[in-house]
């Protein structure tokens, strides 16, 4: 659910794919290992190459600040409602929550009946 606006610039509404994101920076960007961050091993949250890997880390921190921003998820102010991606990201169970991540990682892409090596093949 991310889409482009303006002059470059995309737009993240999905928190599944912010949290996917996320994982995917984070992993890069600990070049000395979690453990010296006290953070749990990498392949735990991001095992393997993901559809984020590919892109350039300044990009991809730029979306998760403007995220952040849209999301006001940081805004410790009762007065101040929850969007409704957000509201409806908080009802799922924590395994829903999970699969919707590893989804937007590209971890857990249904088969319909193609070899897995052929996923991303229209044909």
């Amino acid at each position: 659910m991310s889409e482009r606006t303006g002059r470059g610039r995309v737009t993240v509404r999905d928190p599944a794919q912010a949290i996917a994101m996320a994982k995917c920076w984070l992993a890069s960007w600990m070049p000395a290992g979690p453990a010296a961050f006290g953070l749990p091993e990498t392949n735990s949250f991001h095992p393997q190459v993901c559809g984020f890997c590919e892109v350039p880390r300044d990009l991809l921190i730029q979306m998760l600040e403007e995220f952040q921003h849209w999301s006001q998820i940081s805004t410790y102010d009762d007065e101040v409602g929850l969007r409704a991606e957000i509201e409806a990201w908080e009802t799922l169970t924590a395994a829903q929550q999970d699969i919707k991540v590893r989804m937007a990682q590209g971890y857990h892409l249904p088969d319909r009946g193609r070899e897995p090596e052929d996923r991303r093949s229209p044909w």
